[in-house]
């Protein structure tokens, strides 16, 4: 049996949000930077407060504690996840089962939407995560706040 990459997935989406795979030059680097920074303020309530309101999360989906964090990362990396795999040169419903459209490369268009700058604030970091995630779970655009604990 050949030896198995648990990481191969990981290294794929991760390839989708890298200047190799046509996203901007700072995307991948600024989303391992959003995962740390979301341990971080994620360990206290004041951090998760900004959390919070820097990703506009609906009132609903509050984090009140460090397990709440971890499900939002949880969250977020399926959004990365999903629109990797669905990161056709076109527009596609496939991924959400028909139900709205992907647009055409949507790990790109997930990557310049607060991403593809090098060194932002926290706040835009931050903002840069809820917005790529956005892009997945408000395909419709009509969200006015994200629910990272409603499936």
């Amino acid at each position: 049996t050949p030896a198995y990459d648990s990481l191969s997935f990981s290294k794929g989406v991760t390839h989708d949000a890298s200047s190799s795979g046509g996203a901007p030059r700072a995307c991948a680097g600024n989303v391992r930077a959003g995962w740390k920074l979301l341990d971080s303020l994620g360990a206290t309530q004041e951090g998760r407060a900004r959390i919070s309101s820097a990703m506009r999360l609906c009132p609903d989906s509050s984090l009140n504690s460090t397990d709440d964090v971890l499900g939002l990362k949880y969250w977020l990396a399926s959004a990365w996840d999903y629109m990797a795999m669905g990161n056709f040169p076109y527009p596609s419903g496939y991924i959400l089962n028909g139900h709205g459209q992907l647009p055409a490369y949507p790990v790109r268009v997930a990557c310049s939407l607060g991403l593809h700058h090098y060194t932002p604030s926290s706040a835009q970091l931050l903002e840069g995560m809820a917005q790529a995630a956005g892009v997945y779970y408000n395909y419709s655009g009509s969200l006015s706040c994200l629910n990272w604990n409603q499936v």
